[in-house]
């Protein structure tokens, strides 16, 4: 009998995320936790690789912007090289000017509601100082980053299993999208939460995944469309801030 592409490829998916998380367990002795310097690099490198667009880069560090603002330390940045190239990358300090910054997210072992509400408040922190604080050229800026948080593993946080929920929509005011493994996937659509139960093929994580890109190449294009009509000077003002 012939094998459905459609089915090598969700074999292939779930081969790459089990090896993902076996990967990160594997790391992690009785007692003792991961780094999240690890899982970060076990999220970036192990499982989203291989789904990621050529001209998407992804890294770690501050995002600033024209006026000279900068955020505090970010776990993943995700850029379009076809905007501007990040500042400075080196691997111990990675700057990244938010003209180019798609997506921003974080990488926790291990989700409470508290770490929930702080990621929101990171989030509004990158939207208030940076993006908002930014000198866009043209009558409005493009599109927002995507803010995102995945998690190795986490709470059963109550209610959360319901669309459009009362706690999400009191205190889920900034991020977009979000995965715990084995609980649940979120995702912001038309302004309301939309949930996504976990199930033992990862679901949570392939729902997570597949909105992610899809929504990264969404916010790159207008972005490149963006760019084309107002035909911005996006390095000038970086420059002129140099040499003050």
């Amino acid at each position: 009998m012939a094998i459905k592409q459609g089915d090598v490829l969700r074999n292939y998916t779930k081969a790459i995320i089990e090896s993902c998380i076996n990967q990160a367990k594997s790391l992690s002795k009785k007692g003792q936790k991961i780094k999240n310097g690890t899982l970060r690099e076990a999220f970036i490198y192990d499982l989203l690789k291989h789904f990621l667009p050529p001209f998407f880069g992804v890294g770690t560090g501050i995002v600033i912007n024209n006026k000279g603002n900068e955020s505090k330390e970010i776990d993943l940045i995700f850029y379009d090289t076809r905007m501007l190239p990040p500042f400075l990358e080196n691997g111990d300090l990675n700057i990244y000017p938010i003209e180019s910054v798609v997506a921003v997210g974080e990488v926790k072992r291990y989700l409470s509601e508290k770490d929930l509400k702080k990621c929101d408040t990171n989030a509004h922190y990158l939207l208030e100082n940076i993006w908002k604080k930014n000198k866009w050229v043209g009558s409005k800026p493009p599109d927002l980053p995507l803010q995102c948080l995945f998690a190795f593993g986490g709470d059963k946080i109550k209610g959360l299993e319901k669309n459009n929920n009362e706690w999400t929509v009191k205190y889920i005011k900034h991020l977009t999208l979000i995965c715990s493994i084995g609980n649940f996937s979120w995702a912001k659509v038309n302004n309301k939460w939309k949930t996504g139960n976990s199930d033992k093929n990862y679901k949570e994580i392939r729902r997570f995944i597949s909105i992610l890109i899809d929504n990264l190449i969404t916010v790159s294009n207008q972005r490149w469309i963006w760019s084309l009509e107002t035909c911005p000077d996006w390095l000038g003002p970086y420059i002129r801030l140099i040499l003050k």
